[in-house]
């Protein structure tokens, strides 16, 4: 009888911090993400941005999914535009581990080639604006794609490349390949 292998394949060490650093995400967020709903980050960068995803938050919360929102730092104490503590989490770029926690979200919102760059990086899935490099709008039938790009910067557009993103987001194998294609 010919003998069989029990040998597990090692998984990858990048995924598997992944895993971790969403977990860790996760219970910070507590029950403000859903079972099997992804964690979205908000990558804003200029105060139109923060305007523009003001009632966006609102609805993607709305739906299960983890919100965070990955803000500079406002060395004058003000508060920001909006007060979404209860929905979402806010981070400052000067926090300490605000990296980690960037890495821990499955897609992240990119209004800038800067914050698209950092997260094909981190091989979190860009939602990004069509005119940012190094994205491709990611197509199902060709599986091909490293994005999900919105035309235009308004509430509509970027709601609807979310609701394309959570959508793929339940297909495991099809979300990888996009994370890890570049």
């Amino acid at each position: 009888m010919p003998r069989t292998s029990t040998k597990i394949s090692k998984p990858d060490a990048k995924l598997l911090e992944k895993k971790s650093l969403r977990l860790q995400l996760q219970h910070l967020l507590r029950d403000r993400v859903a079972h099997e709903m992804p964690i979205i980050g908000f990558f804003i960068e200029k105060e139109e941005e923060f305007v523009l995803i003001r009632d966006l938050i609102h609805g993607i919360s709305g739906l299960g999914a983890g919100v965070v929102i990955f803000a500079p730092d406002n060395k004058k104490g003000e508060a920001l535009p909006f007060d979404l503590y209860d929905e979402a989490m806010v981070i400052f770029y000067d926090h300490t581990s605000h990296k980690n926690l960037f890495s821990g979200c499955d897609m992240v919102v990119c209004f800038s080639d800067q914050a698209v760059k950092k997260s094909l990086a981190s091989h979190i899935v860009p939602v990004a604006f069509s005119e940012c490099r190094g994205v491709t709008n990611y197509h199902p039938n060709r599986e091909t794609g490293n994005a999900f790009t919105f035309e235009k910067k308004d509430q509509w557009h970027v709601f609807a490349a979310l609701i394309r993103a959570m959508e793929t987001y339940r297909f495991p194998f099809d979300w990888k390949c996009i994370a890890y294609r570049r």
